[in-house]
């Protein structure tokens, strides 16, 4: 899951849910004040992403990108959603029309 959450906010280059304060006091940053590496992306090649250089960074959390992201492609959102509906049903006509011909033939 953790590197799933990474490569997440590498793509959309974020920091946690809401910003970098959501990793305090996580086993992840407890032991020496680091942050996840995104967190701190746009100031610089720095060695450590401290809690001082995440938040001189400002980088935004992932679920106002996640929002942003979707109401850009909401178009292509939208229209996959309705070419699957249209498969289901017609799958649904095909099999009532099946199932009524088989009930004829008994």
């Amino acid at each position: 899951m953790t590197s799933v959450w990474n490569a997440t906010m590498e793509q959309f280059e974020c920091c946690g849910y809401k910003n970098y304060t959501d990793f305090d006091d996580s086993p992840f940053n407890r032991p020496e004040d680091n942050y996840p590496s995104p967190c701190c992306s746009g100031t610089g090649s720095m060695v450590v992403c401290s809690s001082h250089n995440a938040a001189l960074s400002s980088v935004p959390g992932c679920f106002v990108k996640l929002v942003d992201w979707l109401e850009e492609n909401s178009v292509i959102i939208a229209g996959v959603a309705m070419g699957i509906a249209a498969l289901e049903i017609a799958a649904m006509v095909v099999s009532m029309i099946l199932y009524c011909n088989a009930g004829r033939k008994s």
